[in-house]
């Protein structure tokens, strides 16, 4: 049984029911959410290399960018987590980091050199595909895979791949992601 806040929607032919083993309400700061949502994943990755995606998806202004990147005062799930990689990893160790979008059904490279535009429109970047590496990871072919060592400097990486990501304007978001 789904929580209070689960919801069944239909449009049109097309129906679909969402179940939810938590909803968190408007007043949830990012804190409270890190620790309950990315903080356990992120701690199985350092601590055994296990692999996790976090993915933000809905509906224009429904809150995926303040989640994702949050604010300085208010960090989102990419920032604190950067942060709790490199504070939990001795130092020295480097940092594997992809960043990528799917925007309108195409596939955007946000780390790719020359990253100063939309990624979905730069050359190649929307061609991108999903291929299966030989250690079973799923990946865009081609995608750009950066090293860090400093947790600085990732972030300083994020926050240009954040500037390439696709926006449009909407009725709803003028910077809509």
């Amino acid at each position: 049984i789904a929580p209070a806040g689960s919801a069944s929607f239909k449009a049109g032919e097309r129906s679909a029911e969402y179940r939810f083993s938590r909803t968190y309400g408007p007043a949830t700061g990012q804190r409270e959410f890190y620790d309950a949502v990315a903080a356990p994943m992120v701690r199985s990755l350092v601590e055994r290399g296990e692999s996790g995606v976090l993915m933000a998806y809905g509906i224009t202004g429904s809150g995926k960018t303040h989640t994702t990147v949050g604010t300085k005062q208010a960090p989102g799930l990419v920032p604190s987590a950067l942060m709790q990689v490199f504070e939990s990893l001795p130092r020295g160790c480097c940092v594997a980091l992809s960043l990528y979008e799917i925007y309108n059904e195409r596939i955007g490279d946000l780390l790719a050199p020359g990253a100063d535009g939309p990624s979905t429109t730069r050359p190649g970047s929307a061609r991108l595909r999903l291929c299966e590496r030989a250690d079973g990871r799923v990946v865009p072919r081609g995608i750009t895979e950066l090293r860090f060592e400093r947790e600085a400097d990732a972030t300083a990486a994020v926050r240009r791949a954040l500037a390439a990501r696709a926006a449009g304007r909407t009725a709803l978001n003028k910077e809509s992601s």
